[in-house]
């Protein structure tokens, strides 16, 4: 990623972009709304700071790694409930 896009300051307004692969119609239903924007504020309430970890795919709840290893796909996960 060029330096023109990486912001070095948390506090900072930044873009979050998203791709969308099969249309749900989140902000419509209540029940998909009320997820979106659960998940959301976690991401917001629990930033991941600088310097944790050298490469994006060492972070442990990250699918980047997904990427660099080849597997285009998305991550498997193990339900708690």
């Amino acid at each position: 990623m060029s330096e023109a896009y990486k912001t070095r300051d948390p506090d900072a307004i930044y873009l979050l972009t998203f791709q969308v692969v099969f249309w749900l119609d989140v902000f419509t239903r209540k029940t998909y709304r009320d997820i979106f924007i659960e998940s959301l504020t976690f991401c917001r309430q629990h930033k991941v700071r600088a310097g944790i970890v050298e490469k994006e795919e060492d972070y442990l709840y990250s699918s980047a790694r997904n990427y660099c290893e080849g597997m285009h796909a998305l991550m498997e996960i193990d339900l708690l409930i």
